[in-house]
């Protein structure tokens, strides 16, 4: 029977079939390999903060990480953030749920620890819901020592204060309160190895650098499930093309990502009005770092292309070719946390899909040996941080006072400026 006399549905049923004969877990594998040959972060803390993360669950000290209503990489950010508080506190880390926001382990699973936590009731998340305030709960809550709140959503005074205080003063001692919700969208990886409290464990102890603290803890926390890659839109194809069979193969193709955020009022329905040639100043930091970055003229190229406009996919492969730009047109294009993006007033709720297909996008930008990001977005600037790759990372600023640099071998964006942009790492 020839295929074109098939029924619809049994033609999409065979589309699914032949995206699924790519087997995910093992090129997440081999990527995972070739991440480690990167950087072989060390596992001893892992092993041993991992035994001491059971323990401390049956010892009800825990330091769970509320979201804030932002999208996925604000909620990563955040949780890799509480987690390096977690160890040096002694406390267990648990990821928390914040409806109507989707649980991440939906979409992720942990390599070493169980951070999952079931729904808090409401009297424990709703005073997080405010603006920061030195007194999140009541007399009642704060006396019975089960229960501490820290909020520091735009309270840079606090922020501050994690980079210069022993955090058990900020939270208070487990003695002290057994449980401390806290909620984080910030990064203070990087900058955290200024705490002189804590700056000879991060480099002795965790044997960790400020360029793979990042990669490291994501390393330690985070796994994308199978299904995310399985889910539509050509992105475990990509995934394949991205993936090398080897760490020693990891230079035969030079992989730059490049992530364009173009504004959330493009995710909304028929609004997507991006045009591609606007973002110039992004496919031209690209052409020049190919052009030093090539180890020879037979090197093979692949832009991976990630954005919230589906316009700007489209230019990008009519302009440069379908074999060099590899960005899924099919892809459901969703802000990971629609409750918060601009101008949604109906439906504003992502879909599972939707959040699958920008778990797997932000995953893959790692797998990227350069990065070409957007300023004003901590989607690209973590997924390029994960990558466990130095000097790697060129940020975009498209405005008339502050032009695009030439992106050669020294105009890479630094570490302390990584830590200060944004949303931070």
């Amino acid at each position: 029977m020839r295929v074109r006399s098939l029924p619809f549905v049994v033609i999409a049923v065979f589309i699914c079939q032949v995206e699924a004969e790519v087997n995910v877990v093992q090129l997440l594998d081999s990527l995972q390999k070739t991440l480690d040959a990167r950087h072989k972060c060390n596992t001893t803390w892992m092993g041993k903060y991992a035994q001491r993360h059971k323990e401390l669950l049956g010892l009800e000290k825990r330091l769970v990480h509320v979201p804030f209503l932002s999208g996925l990489a604000d909620r990563i950010i955040g949780l890799v953030t509480t987690t390096t508080f977690a160890f040096f506190t002694d406390r267990a880390v648990q990821s928390g749920r914040r409806p109507p926001l989707l649980p991440l382990e939906t979409f992720f699973t942990s390599p070493y620890i169980n951070w999952t936590r079931a729904y808090d009731p409401d009297w424990l998340l709703v005073p997080l819901h405010e603006k920061a305030n030195p007194k999140q709960y009541n007399d009642t809550i704060v006396k019975s020592g089960e229960f501490n709140a820290v909020n520091t959503h735009n309270n840079w005074k606090l922020l501050d204060a994690f980079l210069r205080q022993d955090i058990d003063k900020i939270f208070g001692a487990p003695q002290q309160f057994k449980n401390v919700m806290l909620l984080m969208n910030r990064g203070k990886t990087i900058r955290l190895f200024e705490n002189s409290h804590y700056a000879q464990r991060l480099t002795e102890e965790m044997r960790l650098t400020p360029e793979t603290a990042f990669g490291c803890m994501v390393s330690f926390l985070l796994q994308p499930r199978p299904e995310v890659f399985a889910s539509g839109g050509g992105l475990a194809q990509i995934l394949e093309k991205l993936t090398v069979p080897s760490p020693e193969q990891d230079q035969d193709v030079l992989k730059i990502a490049i992530q364009i955020r173009a504004g959330d009022a493009n995710l909304l329905a028929n609004k997507d009005t991006a045009d591609g040639a606007h973002f110039q100043a992004y496919f031209k930091c690209a052409q020049e770092i190919e052009e030093w970055a090539k180890k020879s003229p037979s090197q093979r190229v692949l832009w991976y292309l990630t954005t919230d406009s589906r316009r700007i996919r489209e230019y990008a492969v009519a302009r440069f070719g379908a074999e060099k730009v590899l960005t899924s047109l099919s892809t459901t294009i969703e802000h990971s946390s629609k409750e918060a993006s601009t101008g949604c007033s109906n439906n504003c709720t992502v879909s599972n899909t939707g959040f699958m297909h920008a778990a797997a996008e932000w995953w893959m930008i790692g797998a990227c040996h350069y990065h070409v990001i957007t300023l004003n977005s901590g989607y690209g600037r973590s997924a390029a941080a994960r990558s466990l790759r130095r000097n790697s990372i060129y940020t975009v600023r498209e405005d008339r006072k502050h032009p695009m640099k030439v992106c050669d071998n020294t105009t890479y964006t630094d570490l302390e400026q990584l830590s200060y942009d944004w949303s931070g790492i």
